[in-house]
């Protein structure tokens, strides 16, 4: 049965070069086509059944879902980079050349350096330890050489990163030196509110610690807000700092919810607080003492 099935396979392959040679460039060409269709094809359902894989919920919902993530793209690119090699060393046998004979006679190693492979060598083989040593994951937030921002995307050469402002930083995986992982530790955030001098303290602080309970249910807020208290005395008006902890990130909206919400309440209780006017005012009088 085997033997038939491979008589077969041969028949197949002897038939179709025998149609690629019997119609020439235009079957050369028709062939190098079909191979192109059928790689790209392959690639499609690889990256359809890791992409389905990871959208079920039970995968989902593990805590080590991130490097699952990680692990997955890299898996995914290193895939598809071997089919379409495969795919190229298809090509090259339609056109006549013997990759055998090719490797053989330029020899592994010459063919790779030719190929300028050192370099993608040295960034597969970084990119494998970034994933492999969990030193970074898909949604971590880093700084790499002065940028800062979130990990889009691990690949098999190189590392996407995207700050707040939508600015990518593309870095080759071989080239990642005194990388800081920030989301490995939690974010502090420090607001500061100016009080007037005539306000009574103690009160400031009790209205803040009531108005901020709620935010201490918060999903997203890893720790406080805890109003800290009294941190510094001038002229006019003296400081009360509070902070709280998240991700590192994601504590842009939350410090202006905040923020807002203490001036809120502040006015409720006719707490004064000090506006730009009032910071100028005190500033002349610090410099005239």
């Amino acid at each position: 049965m085997m033997r038939e099935v491979r008589k077969i396979k041969i028949k197949e392959v002897i038939e179709l070069r025998k149609f690629i040679n019997k119609n020439g460039i235009w079957g050369k060409i028709l062939a190098v086509i079909l191979v192109l269709l059928f790689a790209k094809l392959l690639v499609h359902l690889i990256k359809r059944a890791f992409k389905l894989w990871k959208s079920k919920d039970r995968v989902k919902s593990l805590p080590s879902f991130p490097r699952i993530d990680t692990l997955t793209g890299g898996l995914e690119k290193g895939l598809a980079f071997f089919v379409y090699f495969i795919g190229a060393m298809f090509i090259l046998n339609i056109f006549g050349y013997n990759t055998r004979n090719l490797f053989a006679t330029l020899g592994i190693g010459s063919l790779l350096i030719g190929m300028g492979a050192q370099s993608f060598i040295k960034d597969l083989i970084g990119g494998l330890l970034l994933i492999t040593e969990d030193v970074i994951s898909v949604g971590d937030y880093i700084v790499l050489n002065e940028f800062e921002g979130y990990v889009t995307e691990i690949g098999i050469r190189l590392t996407k990163i995207k700050n707040n402002s939508g600015e990518i930083y593309i870095v080759p995986n071989g080239q990642i030196q005194g990388l800081i992982n920030k989301s490995r530790s939690l974010q502090r955030t420090l607001i500061v509110l100016r009080i007037s001098a005539d306000e009574d303290p103690k009160k400031v602080i009790d209205i803040l610690k009531e108005s901020l309970k709620p935010f201490k249910d918060r999903k997203d807020i890893k720790s406080g807000p805890d109003v800290w208290g009294v941190t510094g005395n001038f002229a006019l008006s003296y400081e009360i700092s509070l902070a709280f902890f998240t991700d590192w990130g994601k504590n842009w909206d939350l410090d202006y919810e905040i923020r807002q919400k203490c001036i809120e309440v502040l006015q409720k209780n006719g707490i004064k607080t000090l506006n730009r006017k009032n910071l100028e005012e005190e500033d002349a009088l610090i410099q005239i003492k």
